[in-house]
């Protein structure tokens, strides 16, 4: 399965990963629209959301490359 995808992954460009975080903002936009009360929670809790799921793709970016 995860070969298949590895596969497919591939044939993706530069436009399609841009396009497809362009709709997951868009989603996230209509959530909020729907639910505005995802507005009023603490900032604190969307910064340490952002900090939480950056840590991952920043440490395979500058991280992981050096130690190969």
């Amino acid at each position: 399965m995860f070969k298949t995808f590895h596969r497919r992954i591939k044939g993706l460009d530069f436009w399609d990963f841009k396009m497809t975080a362009a709709s997951a903002f868009v989603f996230a936009f209509v959530v909020v629209r729907l639910i505005p009360e995802l507005i009023d929670i603490n900032p604190w809790w969307w910064i340490s959301l952002f900090v939480l799921l950056l840590l991952r793709p920043l440490y395979h970016f500058w991280i992981l490359p050096s130690s190969k």
